[in-house]
């Protein structure tokens, strides 16, 4: 279940425009309405073009940033004031591409053409721009891998 209310709101909201933005005129016109509902009631700015799968999770929702050529993966928790962005402006083949159950936490800065891992973690106030590999946490100016050794009991 879904417990973080305004979150979900967002989620359905983009979910929404994304499908009307696919549409004629009208219909991005609408999704133009929606994504400056989210703006306006939320402190998002999500994209109606970018894609975003249907359990991600927004649990402080405010100041998120997600830019038009984004994929978010199932399962990505995304805290608040994460920025998700191009490279260069117009562009949309330099966006990120985030895998299934990353954990993305307050103030990251994913920019450029890179890929994020499936159970990566990047770490608070990154700035991320370089690739991340599968099960890896980074944090840092710019991103490091932090957890190289993996201890067995």
């Amino acid at each position: 279940m879904y417990r973080f209310k305004a979150g979900k709101k967002i989620l359905k909201l983009h979910l929404m425009a994304n499908k009307f933005n696919k549409k004629g005129f009208i219909g991005k016109f609408i999704a133009d309405r929606i994504k400056k509902k989210i703006i306006y009631n939320f402190g998002c700015y999500i994209s109606p073009k970018c894609s975003i799968a249907d359990t991600v999770v927004f649990p402080h929702p405010t100041g998120i940033v997600i830019g038009e050529g984004v994929v978010i993966g199932k399962g990505t928790t995304i805290y608040q004031n994460v920025t998700f962005g191009a490279a260069r402006r117009g562009q949309s083949n330099l966006y990120p591409q985030v895998g299934e159950n990353v954990t993305v936490y307050a103030g990251a800065v994913i920019i450029g053409d890179i890929v994020i891992g499936d159970n990566a973690v990047i770490g608070a106030n990154s700035v991320v721009n370089k690739d991340v590999k599968h099960c890896q946490t980074v944090a840092g100016i710019p991103a490091k891998e932090i957890n190289k050794k993996v201890r067995t009991l």
